[in-house]
C-alpha cells in the first residue's frame, strides 16, 4: 500500500517551502543567522524521536546535543556580528520550524508507512517539489520577466541529482539510527565539512572561533556516537 504517499506529497511542499525561506532569510536576516537557526532546528525531530518514539537518552547523549548545537553557532560566527533588523528576525525563526517539521515529518513517514519503498517515497517528495517549482518559475518568466540560462539549467540539474541523492541515503539512514543519534551528526557533519570546503576550495578564512567549533563539533560527534 501507499500509505505514505501524502505524507510525501506534504513533505515535498514543506521541503521547497524550506528552500526558499533559507534563500530569503539568507538575504534578508544574514547569513550566519540563517545558517544557526537552520541546524538548530534538529532540536525539534530530536525531541520528537525521544517524546513520541522513546529514543534512549542519556546524560552523555544529551552532552552531545548540547555540544552540537554550541558547535554550529561557533562554527558560523562572523566577525564583528550581523546586524539584523528585528522586522526580519521572523524568517530565522520560520526556517527553525520548517526544517524542523519537515525533518520529523520526514521520521514519522519513515516510522510508519515507507517501509521498502524508499527510493518511490524520496521520488514523490522531489516530483512534488519540481511541479512547485516549476509553477514558480513560470510565474516569474511570464510576469517578471526573468531570464534562464543554460548555465543556471545544468548547475540546478546538478544540485538537484546531489540534493536527491543525500535525501536518499538521509532516508537510508533513518533506518540504521535513533533520532537522538542520526540527525545531531548528520547537522553537525553538514556543518564542519562545509566550512572545511569553503577553506580549500573557496579560500574563505577560518578565525580560532571557527575551528573551535569545528573541533566541538568532533568531540559532538564522538560523544553522541559513545553514549
Amino acid at each position: 500500500s501507499n500509505e505514505w504517499f501524502p505524507w510525501a506529497l506534504g513533505i515535498g511542499v514543506t521541503f521547497i517551502v524550506v528552500f526558499f525561506l533559507f534563500a530569503l532569510s539568507a538575504q534578508k536576516a544574514g547569513v550566519a543567522i540563517t545558517a544557526v537557526l537552520s541546524k538548530m532546528s534538529v532540536i525539534i525531530p530530536v525531541s520528537v524521536g525521544i517524546f513520541l518514539y522513546h529514543d534512549d537518552i542519556n546524560a552523555l547523549k544529551i552532552f552531545g546535543i548540547l555540544a552540537a548545537i554550541i558547535a554550529f553557532y561557533l562554527t558560523f560566527k562572523q566577525k564583528g556580528g550581523e546586524k539584523v533588523s528585528k522586522k526580519y528576525l521572523i524568517l530565522p525563526l520560520l526556517l527553525f520550524l520548517g526544517n524542523g517539521t519537515n525533518d520529523s515529518l520526514t521520521k514519522h513517514s519513515q516510522m510508519n508507512y515507507v517501509g521498502d519503498e524508499q527510493f518511490l517515497f524520496i521520488s514523490t517528495i522531489f516530483s512534488m517539489s519540481l511541479l512547485i517549482g516549476l509553477c514558480i518559475m513560470a510565474y516569474y518568466i511570464i510576469f517578471k520577466g526573468m531570464k534562464i540560462t543554460g548555465r543556471s539549467i545544468v548547475a540546478g540539474l546538478i544540485l538537484g541529482i546531489l540534493n536527491f541523492g543525500s535525501s536518499y541515503f538521509f532516508l537510508l539512514g533513518l533506518y540504521e539510527f535513533e533520532s537522538a543519534v542520526f540527525f545531531p551528526i548528520f547537522n553537525v557533519s553538514i556543518v564542519s565539512l562545509s566550512a572545511l570546503s569553503g577553506l580549500l576550495f573557496f579560500g574563505e578564512r577560518l578565525r580560532p572561533i571557527n575551528w573551535l567549533g569545528i573541533c566541538i563539533a568532533v568531540g559532538a560527534i564522538l560523544l553522541i556516537s559513545i553514549a
